[in-house]
């Protein structure tokens, strides 16, 4: 009758938004693959949604302070742990609006990542030698004490900055991953993420990514 046929309905349409979410995030030791609707039509019985989703974070939700030298505005994603106040982390993660030419605060302990994460190139001269950011994803790895000043050639751009405290066991990349992941960053949009936004993977689990995204694990 009607009432059955409408069940049916509502059957196939969840089968097919667990599939479209299933492309995205998932768990187990391999990249995401499509399910076959039978598996799906069981993940749905069984838990009435998929397993694995992370928390987004919105630009909204991100904490802003402005730099001491007026030089910008950093927009604190999410540190761990959560919890710990001032330099009291062992990582943090930001995007930082990069307003004026001018020296970086220096994070003696910690190990940096900067990705360009703006439209606009960036010059960064890393204790003399000049590094130029100028694809959304360049990127640059130091010591956190290592002096760098910055030339904005094409106005202000944005960089996403990853600190990671000496002695933690922490892997960044940009990229696809394999392996579960605790942090994910979209330079650009994902099928999943929109650009800008942060998603957030507890426990770590493994997720769909591509070229525009960073990521921690």
């Amino acid at each position: 009758g009607p009432g059955s046929a409408l069940g049916v309905l509502a059957e196939r349409v969840l089968e097919y938004a667990l599939g479209i979410f299933e492309l995205a995030v998932c768990q187990g030791p391999a990249c995401c693959a499509v399910k076959s609707s039978t598996d799906r039509a069981h993940s749905a019985g069984k838990l009435g949604t998929p397993r694995c989703v992370p928390r987004i974070l919105t630009p909204a939700e991100f904490r802003s302070q402005p730099w001491k030298n007026g030089g910008g505005v950093t927009h604190e994603i999410v540190r761990w742990p959560a919890d710990g106040q001032g330099d009291a982390y062992e990582i943090r993660i930001s995007i930082a609006d990069d307003r004026t030419p001018g020296p970086f605060s220096r994070f003696p302990g910690y190990r940096r990542w900067s990705f360009l994460a703006g439209a606009a190139p960036i010059v960064l001269d890393v204790a003399g030698t000049v590094h130029e950011l100028v694809t959304l994803g360049d990127h640059l790895e130091v010591g956190g004490d290592v002096a760098i000043t910055c030339a904005l050639p094409a106005g202000p751009t944005r960089l996403f900055n990853i600190l990671v405290r000496d002695g933690v066991d922490a892997s960044v990349g940009r990229c696809p991953c394999a392996l579960p992941i605790r942090f994910a960053f979209a330079l650009a949009a994902l099928p999943w993420l929109p650009a800008g936004h942060a998603a957030v993977f507890d426990p770590p689990a493994v997720a769909t990514l591509t070229a525009d995204a960073v990521w921690l694990r």
